[in-house]
């Protein structure tokens, strides 16, 4: 009998020091691998800044906490799910605002670039679709008024830098295509799914139709870096559809100064 009771006790102890069995131990593996998968998804990622162009805002060697829920994430190449583009996108707390730092994929404009067109750009959203977008002498107009956004304390958008008032597309604006503004046009037009060209005798063709105007479908932004002196950003390639936006910049977790040393003064920073 008490050979038994010693038996008994035996297997108790051996039960309660191996409490997890090999099934809860790959169930826990696998639920922890989904969600990090899902928090990736939809709700969080990560980048590494790799140029000078937001500073100081945000600095080379940083490495910044994206905020995906905050517009909606986009998600594409879903098994089973059938979409008219290929992605879905889960509804977001609001739409992209004035000042703040989006992360987003490269305008089809920008993608001819050898060094960024595989990269993520980091740049503040200055205008959002509808508003009036001009620079004097190198000051931002929006709708009229000066626009107070951060920039380095050296920069600027440069001396003699100019534009005419220009609207930021809207879904449903109708714009007039000319031989003459077809360069302007042409990478937007393409990027909405559409082939457009200019024959010699300067008629515009869109899918191969002839066509004197064209309806945007999309929204779009303009967007410029802080350090505005060395940015690759909206004046170069146009207006950021909107679409390309993947989240928000929230904090920098991590920071290394190019010399290699840990920046832990930034640890923690928020973005704004």
């Amino acid at each position: 009998m008490s050979a038994n009771r010693e038996h008994i006790v035996e297997n108790r102890i051996l039960s309660v020091q191996n409490p997890l069995s090999l099934r809860s131990v790959l169930e826990i593996v696998v639920f922890t691998i989904v969600l990090a998968f899902v928090l990736k998804l939809c709700v969080l990622d990560a980048i590494h800044i790799p140029s000078p162009s937001m500073e100081p805002t945000l600095l080379p060697g940083d490495f910044v906490l994206v905020n995906k829920l905050v517009y909606g994430a986009r998600i594409t190449g879903i098994p089973f799910v059938r979409t008219q583009n290929g992605e879905v996108h889960l509804p977001g707390f609001r739409s992209v605002e004035r000042g703040d730092v989006v992360v987003f994929e490269p305008p089809v404009a920008a993608e001819n670039d050898p060094i960024t067109r595989s990269s993520l750009y980091v740049k503040r959203c200055v205008a959002v679709s509808g508003d009036e977008v001009a620079i004097r002498n190198g000051d931002l107009f929006v709708n009229g008024l000066r626009a107070s956004v951060p920039e380095t304390p050296v920069g600027g958008l440069g001396e003699g830098d100019n534009t005419a008032p220009v609207r930021v597309p809207k879904a449903g604006d109708r714009i007039t295509l000319t031989s003459s503004n077809y360069s302007v046009w042409s990478h937007l037009i393409n990027g909405e799914g559409h082939a457009i060209a200019c024959t010699e005798s300067g008629t515009v063709l869109i899918d191969g139709i002839p066509e004197k105007s064209y309806t945007i479908t999309q929204d779009y932004l303009f967007v410029l870096g802080d350090n505005r002196d060395h940015s690759y950003d909206s004046r170069s390639w146009g207006f950021l559809p909107e679409r390309n936006v993947l989240g928000e910049a929230m904090m920098v977790y991590l920071s290394f100064a190019p010399s290699g040393g840990v920046r832990w003064n930034r640890f923690g920073s928020i973005v704004r």
